[in-house]
């Protein structure tokens, strides 16, 4: 594999490892909080890694939604064949992004605090980081350009972490973790369970049309995702709040209805 893609790799792995935010202990009395970046959904245009030696550029099929102080983004490795998705808090800092993980692909997690510079333009924002270093020591710099596709809002924005999942009522007796993302018209979840001891990985996101309330009436198109017969599907299901501010999705499939509830998260 050339030296530049294991980089660009590299940085989709460790993209803020080692841009790190100061403890809030360190920060200024006065901070500005001023969000720089609007909720909405994005898909990833280009990744541009700069060495001293070349510059090269890459695409990929990659979303990312920002929206109720929240974030997540999904796509799939072709290096590692494998689900690479995560999803946690936001907050602006002096005009830093700063993203604190609390889920991926492989489940919970803790203990990251990452600064990100991001430049809004009028097609979305640039996303810069310099100096970085790969494993071998090597020096370049990082720059992604992400396109805004929508910035709608709706009554079902944010991040939710699946509590339970009833099948033709009756609660489903193997675990399953998932995480779902809501913002800017479209959707993001991906999940893991175990078989034989083996853990599956999968995501995918796609657009979402919510119905104007009281309707609950909702239509869900599959973009991407680690199933591949679901690309370009689309679905009815019904969403709603309950008395404790939980997400409820019932939707039909060939043979059973599903029933699932989400906390926020």
């Amino acid at each position: 594999m050339p030296r530049i893609l294991t980089l660009l790799v590299v940085a989709s792995l460790l993209l803020t490892a080692c841009h790190k935010a100061p403890p809030a202990a360190n920060q200024p009395v006065s901070v500005d909080t001023t969000a720089k970046l609007g909720d909405g959904a994005y898909l990833l245009s280009s990744v541009t890694v700069t060495t001293p030696t070349e510059t090269s550029t890459f695409n990929r099929a990659q979303m990312k939604i920002y929206a109720q102080q929240r974030f997540a983004y999904a796509f799939f490795s072709q290096r590692t064949n494998s689900v690479d998705a995560g999803a946690g808090a936001t907050e602006w800092r002096n005009g830093i992004l700063i993203e604190t993980p609390l889920a991926n692909h492989a489940g919970a997690v803790s203990g990251f605090r990452f600064e990100l510079d991001v430049q809004p333009n009028e097609q979305g924002f640039d996303q810069a980081i310099n100096n970085m270093r790969s494993e071998d020591g090597l020096s370049y710099d990082l720059r992604e350009t992400w396109q805004r596709i929508s910035n709608a809002a709706s009554r079902f924005d944010g991040l939710w972490q699946l509590q339970s999942q009833q099948i033709d009522g009756e609660q489903r007796k193997d675990a399953i973790d998932e995480v779902k993302m809501i913002g800017g018209g479209h959707y993001i979840w991906f999940h893991h369970y175990d078989i034989d001891g083996q853990q599956q990985q999968h995501f995918a996101y796609g657009k979402l049309a919510v119905q104007p309330a009281p309707t609950a009436a909702v239509v869900d198109t599959t973009l991407q995702s680690s199933y591949p017969d679901r690309v370009g599907q689309s679905r009815a299901l019904s969403l709603s709040l309950d008395a404790d501010d939980r997400l409820i999705e019932t939707f039909s499939g060939a043979q059973n209805t599903v029933t699932k509830t989400y906390a926020r998260l």
